[in-house]
């Protein structure tokens, strides 16, 4: 796996859309600088959700996934007092409302 600049996404993205434009005639300039015409304009909520899919999992590959379930346990070790206050929160309320 290769390492790639971190502004290199943001790079993509911009260039996307000055080449598409932020308006509707932005697609239909797309379709038509295309070598395959045949594709149609393009769909401007599908390149969205596409643009959104693509940030979003730029964004999870920096989660360091192996270390989640340590950091988890050593919150709710932490948190341990604060949880169990919660709790018994939680059934004084659910005696109060259902009693």
């Amino acid at each position: 796996m290769t390492k790639t600049a971190p502004w290199l996404g943001g790079a993509v993205i911009l260039g996307a859309v000055l080449l598409v434009g932020w308006g509707g005639t932005g697609e239909a300039r797309l379709a038509t600088a295309t070598p395959a015409a045949g594709f149609g304009a393009l769909h401007g909520p599908s390149l969205l959700a596409g643009v959104a899919m693509g940030v979003s999992a730029c964004a999870m590959r920096r989660v360091p996934w192996l270390a989640l379930p340590r950091r988890a346990i050593a919150w709710l070790a932490s948190n341990q007092s604060n949880i169990a206050l919660g709790a018994v929160a939680t059934a004084c309320m659910g005696v109060l409302l259902f009693y």
